[in-house]
């Protein structure tokens, strides 16, 4: 239910961004949408290192130039403002029970945020364009484990750049953060706390406006 949910959003939110960005013709990059694939390593002092079997992200925003005239005819500072930013990443583990039992054990992760930072956008020739950029992203992370919800508020750094010709591009990024997370609706207490760490990357699709 849950992952059908997040696909019906993504649909749902790209069509009306790509119905936004009809409204803007400029050939440099300024409002965008990325749909991604994210490949993410969950670590904890309780479970092994788990790799995500897959994940998904929708994210859109735009990119305001610090100037009108580009930098020796090519070049434009800017500051990137992603409004949205939704993820979704599946785990799994096949693990043993004390009764020598075989348990599959699901985790699902459900990130939303935002980001802000500077970028650098270069034109090496005709509208071939090279998109870096540095963010700051406020990020809420909620975890669903073993019939738990967890939530928990983790501001990091994401890193990234991406390669496009006219209105449409690639991209990657990485980014590493930790969460302290805590048991939704649980008392205050030390062991309804999780410390887990992340760690990957994101490739991801670009459509610019």
């Amino acid at each position: 239910m849950i992952k059908k949910g997040i696909i019906l959003l993504l649909v749902t939110m790209m069509s009306a961004t790509v119905c936004f960005g009809q409204e803007h013709r400029d050939n440099w990059r300024r409002p965008y949408a990325d749909i991604g694939f994210n490949s993410t390593t969950m670590s904890s002092a309780n479970i092994p290192d788990l790799m995500s079997n897959y994940g998904i992200s929708f994210s859109v925003g735009r990119t305001f130039y610090l100037h009108s005239k580009p930098i020796l005819g090519g070049v434009r500072l800017g500051i990137d403002a992603t409004w949205f930013d939704l993820s979704y990443t599946d785990y799994q583990i096949m693990n043993m029970t004390y009764s020598n039992e075989n348990r599959l054990m699901q985790y699902e992760q459900v990130e939303i945020a935002a980001q802000i930072g500077p970028s650098i956008t270069i034109r090496p020739f005709g509208r071939f364009n090279i998109h870096g950029y540095i963010k700051y992203a406020p990020t809420i992370s909620n975890l669903i484990a073993n019939n738990k919800m967890m939530s928990c508020y983790s501001p990091h750094i994401v890193r990234g750049v991406s390669v496009s010709f006219g209105k449409i591009g690639f991209g990657v990024e990485s980014r590493a953060f930790e969460c302290r997370y805590k048991e939704i609706g649980a008392i205050d207490h030390p062991d309804n706390i999780e410390n887990i760490s992340y760690e990957g990357w994101r490739a991801f699709l670009t459509l610019v406006f």
